[in-house]
């Protein structure tokens, strides 16, 4: 996973083997105090929100899962969304040894399930474009750096998509930047191409963080004219140049047209 400035901490809770209804009840309270411990407000702050909905059937689910049975949903029931959020699955507390024994079983079911990018691309493009238009509606006309046409979901698309027709590489532990350096090479994307789109997403890691900051949100479009100018600031101290408010307007129009490009090369 990437964890931002502002980010929430996506989880799932699992268990070796299979349990009583009784064993059940108890992890799933202390699941809910680690949720609860993480994620509530205190007069010194939160540390961070928490998002338990990426287990298999999402809040319809069990909040505690039975680690083979998850095995068994990706093996047969799981959609290529929930494949290319798994890529980003990894151990974090609990019995890390199992907990990697169990991640290094994940990812040949993946390969095999959603290994042929002929099979899932229409899939995949059909789901981002669905993503996009959730986006149009929810930014009412304003450009969404995040889901919009060109914005961070085609990098990340664009990453897993490599990543799965490459055997279901492992992407924890990287930011998208890293993410797209470290992808394998084929016939749609070359060196060059996953070296310009890792600018790409630096560049709007960079903003995304500049925005968090000037404004304390997390938001897909620009910020309020009223916040624009100090934005232009700090993204050009993490750039190491003079940024105006033009010139980000102008290098976010750039960088979006250029992703949209190659995402549409990538997926034609």
């Amino acid at each position: 996973c990437e964890m931002d400035l502002g980010s929430d901490a996506d989880l799932i809770f699992l268990v070796d083997a299979p349990a009583s209804r009784r064993e059940v009840t108890t992890w799933r309270r202390i699941a809910e105090k680690l949720i609860d411990i993480l994620s509530s407000y205190t007069r010194e702050g939160t540390l961070f929100p928490v998002d338990a909905r990426l287990r298999p059937r999402g809040g319809e689910g069990e909040l505690v899962q039975n680690a083979a049975t998850v095995l068994e949903y990706f093996a047969s029931s799981a959609e290529a969304w929930e494949a290319i959020t798994y890529l980003k699955v990894r151990p974090m507390a609990g019995d890390l040894e199992f907990a990697n024994e169990w991640c290094d079983r994940l990812r040949p079911i993946l390969a095999r399930r959603f290994g042929s990018f002929e099979q899932i691309s229409p899939t995949l493009a059909q789901m981002r474009r669905r993503l996009e238009e959730e986006a149009r509606k929810a930014s009412r006309g304003q450009p969404n750096f995040k889901a919009g046409p060109g914005g961070v979901y085609d990098l990340d698309f664009l990453a897993s998509a490599l990543a799965l027709a490459a055997g279901a590489l492992p992407m924890a532990g990287k930011h998208l930047a890293a993410q797209i350096q470290t992808a394998p090479t084929d016939q749609r994307l070359g060196e060059h191409d996953l070296d310009t789109l890792a600018r790409d997403a630096f560049f709007f890691r960079a903003l995304d963080h500049s925005i968090r900051l000037a404004t304390g949100r997390a938001l897909p479009t620009l910020p309020p004219r009223s916040h624009l100018e100090s934005v232009s600031v700090l993204l050009g101290r993490v750039l190491g140049e003079d940024v105006s408010t033009g010139d980000l307007l102008i290098r976010l129009d750039q960088t979006c047209q250029h992703v949209r490009s190659v995402y549409n090369k990538f997926f034609s």
